[in-house]
């Protein structure tokens, strides 16, 4: 990992810490009804945001998340990936996987409204996604998952869109069963 990337992932942990206890008011109109209660679930993440063409996306361009970290199931890894909304700040429905210690598998969905839209090419800046997962399948221990998450997503647009991948961390609160 380049001293770059340390320096930016810190800075946005740093930025994650000081709004972990805010609460997510984002409602959307495209959202499920929140599953029953279970056990409480909290998840720290890290990672990276990148762009692949996609000829199936309606824009060309597929957005992916890779990251991993720690939760209350144990260390997690995570994808994403949602066809990039050109101009539009809201993803209405992103698909998620996440793999947990022992190789058990949770998939289902998610919802992000990101504010502000990405910065002007040639500026960088903090892009923050408030939303949430929901979890509806699984394989192993979690064959009978249900739950969700809020979520504070936070990626680092740096500038150009040429980049690569874009720093990712976010923070998950809420509750799963199983």
């Amino acid at each position: 990992m380049s001293s770059m990337h340390r320096l930016t992932t810190a800075v946005l942990a740093s930025a994650l810490l000081c709004v972990m206890s805010a609460t997510v008011a984002t409602a959307q109109e495209e959202e499920p009804p929140m599953p029953p209660p279970g056990d409480r679930f909290a998840a720290l993440l890290s990672g990276s945001a990148s762009f692949v063409p996609n000829k199936e996306c309606p824009f060309g361009v597929l957005s992916v998340v890779d990251a991993s970290g720690v939760s209350t199931i144990g260390e997690v890894s995570l994808q994403t990936e949602h066809c990039a909304t050109l101009g539009a700040p809201t993803v209405p429905a992103g698909r998620m996987t996440m793999a947990v210690e022992g190789g058990d598998q949770i998939t289902g969905t998610y919802f992000v409204d990101c504010s502000p839209p990405l910065p002007s090419p040639g500026e960088s800046g903090l892009v923050t996604c408030p939303g949430r997962y929901l979890f509806a399948q699984g394989t192993g221990a979690f064959s009978e998952v249900v739950g969700t998450a809020h979520t504070h997503s936070y990626v680092w647009f740096p500038g150009t869109l040429e980049a690569q991948e874009w720093p990712w961390i976010a923070e998950l609160h809420g509750s799963i069963g199983y």
